[in-house]
């Protein structure tokens, strides 16, 4: 398999750069691979939800809807870690405990 790859340099924040590590080592990718993997999962996502609201806009607002409620659970999570790892009480509402 031929493809079409020209080198891009990128800087992005070391917070990030550790996480993005942290993930392709967990899913056995590089981190060229796990960045590669990641835009084009979120340039295929924008392309569908496009296409839907053209189609579809009730539904492409269910969708966002469901995105974002998931997007808002996974900031929860990191929140509550970021807590844990730095010995701060989670956020209200999040973390373990009854």
């Amino acid at each position: 398999m031929s493809r079409d790859i020209s080198p891009f340099g990128l800087r992005m924040p070391h917070d990030l750069r550790a996480a993005l590590e942290r993930s392709a080592k967990d899913a056995g990718r590089s981190l060229n691979m796990e960045i590669v993997k990641r835009l084009e999962e979120s340039v295929q996502s924008e392309r569908r939800l496009s296409l839907l609201a053209k189609e579809s806009p009730l539904h492409a607002i269910m969708i966002a809807k469901e995105m974002i409620t998931q997007a808002l659970k996974i900031i929860g999570e990191a929140a509550a870690q970021l807590g844990t790892d730095s010995g701060r009480e989670p956020p209200p509402g999040q973390g373990s405990g009854p």
